[in-house]
């Protein structure tokens, strides 16, 4: 069995740190429309109609937020990796000095950050094709 790789887990942690947003920014839409409910109650009689506007703006905000966690990750995570393994390589090698890692070149940066990239995407092909079939099997539950 082989050990899973940085670029696979990535692509999971990604996923959830944008599900925790989403839950989030659901989260403060819920007590908004509670709010609106609560001081007009003739939203539920349809005499009012509620402030549409406040939520859009809920959202976005939010949406611009709570986005920033997932989007780190995916800008950081190939500049990381690359980093690290090159110092890593500049340690292993003859030069046993963390100040050379970036002045000696041992280990290619491109060598390592893309199986990265690769696996990252095929996880994400996976991943995709799960969750674009997962609503077909819900109306079951």
């Amino acid at each position: 069995m082989e050990r899973p790789s940085v670029g696979s887990m990535t692509v999971y942690l990604f996923t959830a740190y944008a599900c925790t947003a989403v839950g989030r920014s659901a989260q403060e839409v819920v007590t908004e429309v509670r709010r609106q409910f609560a001081e007009n109650q003739g939203i539920m009689t349809r005499e009012v109609k509620p402030d549409y506007s406040r939520c859009v703006s809920i959202v976005a905000a939010s949406a611009l937020r709570e986005m920033i966690k997932p989007g780190v990750l995916a800008v950081s995570a190939p500049v990381l990796v690359g980093v690290v393994f090159r110092c890593v390589g500049a340690a292993t090698s003859q030069v046993r000095s963390i100040q050379t890692c970036f002045t000696h070149r041992p280990v290619s940066t491109l060598d390592r950050v893309g199986p990265f990239q690769l696996t990252g995407e095929l996880f994400l092909y996976g991943m995709a094709l799960r969750s674009s079939s997962a609503p077909r099997r819900w109306p079951g539950c």
